[in-house]
């Protein structure tokens, strides 16, 4: 993932009042299916389309919004080598909130 842009007040998002901005990054990060994880190339992040990208907006939304994609969603993986893939290159706060896992 890119690194969040620094500062907030270039970040439209934060002008919402924050129960609009949750249920925004609720209907854009959560799935009722599965969301598979796949790597892009060996080394490289995972990605999910673009469904991540609004994680990009500004560090405030990252802080508030990722625990959302990685608590309410059934996350999958194309294979268990992909998973350990992700596991050993993703950061422990991210996996630590993982819930629901296929592979």
């Amino acid at each position: 993932m890119s690194q969040a842009t620094q500062d907030p007040s270039h970040c439209r998002l934060l002008n919402l009042p924050p129960e609009i901005r949750n249920r925004i990054c609720g209907y854009v990060l959560v799935d009722e299916g599965i969301v598979t994880l796949k790597q892009r190339e060996v080394g490289q992040a995972y990605a999910t389309a673009n469904r991540l990208a609004i994680l990009q907006s500004c560090r405030q939304v990252l802080g508030e919004a990722e625990a959302l994609f990685y608590l309410e969603n059934h996350l999958g993986f194309e294979s268990a080598a992909h998973f350990f893939d992700f596991m050993t290159i993703a950061a422990p706060e991210r996996t630590s909130m993982m819930r629901t896992l296929t592979v």
